[in-house]
């Protein structure tokens, strides 16, 4: 009997350690975004996108974590002066270092974060659906900034967490194929996920 109660206590304990050390998780991502251009162009003023896909997350055992999303998002302008905007489709792809504001085992978790972001277009068009990007060029293919944040993480129970992420993003490239003229993406969004457990990571399984 003792023996067999030794047993259930170590197998308790064994998959209350695995569960604590669990710290590499996958999950969706919804949002939506309020984005414009800036630079050598004027009358515009921010129209909504929206953001889906997915995303990994590792977080250390410190309050340091990596995040990367796989998103497409919609971005683009609407001119002030007309009824005419421009939609940007992107894929892309953002890196971002967490840092938590408390430590791991706390049911609510909030974090600032910070990164690059790189996106590719997919297509232009204008509010009539008429693609600009595939017959004129007026945008380049390839996009890169920084995005930087705050958010929080909240366990909704033992394997599922909310990460909800409030985020400003700034282009650094210039989207204009033109010389004299020089534009760049600029939004800020708001993105909700669901967090599920993958795995666990450890210097020893490198």
């Amino acid at each position: 009997m003792r023996t067999r109660n030794l047993l259930l206590i170590l197998m308790c304990a064994a998959s209350m350690t695995a569960f604590a050390q669990e710290n590499i998780s996958i999950g969706p991502v919804i949002g939506g975004n309020l984005s414009t251009l800036r630079g050598d162009i004027d009358n515009v003023k921010s129209r909504p996108g929206i953001n889906v896909g997915g995303f990994f997350n590792y977080s250390s055992q410190s309050r340091l974590g990596l995040r990367v999303e796989l998103l497409y998002t919609t971005m683009g302008t609407h001119f002030n002066n007309s009824d005419q905007e421009r939609n940007l489709q992107y894929i892309q792809l953002p890196v971002l270092g967490t840092l938590y504001l408390n430590d791991k085992g706390h049911a609510f978790r909030p974090k600032v974060f910070a990164g690059p972001y790189f996106g590719y277009l997919l297509k232009s068009t204008d509010d009539r659906g008429n693609v600009y990007n595939d017959s004129n060029g007026d945008f380049e293919k390839f996009d890169a900034g920084v995005k930087l944040g705050v958010g929080f993480n909240y366990r909704l129970n033992n394997k599922v967490w909310l990460n909800t992420d409030l985020y400003f993003g700034q282009g650094l490239v210039d989207l204009s194929p033109a010389k004299n003229v020089d534009f760049k993406n600029q939004g800020v969004g708001l993105n909700v996920g669901l967090s599920f457990p993958l795995g666990t990571y450890t210097k020893s399984n490198m």
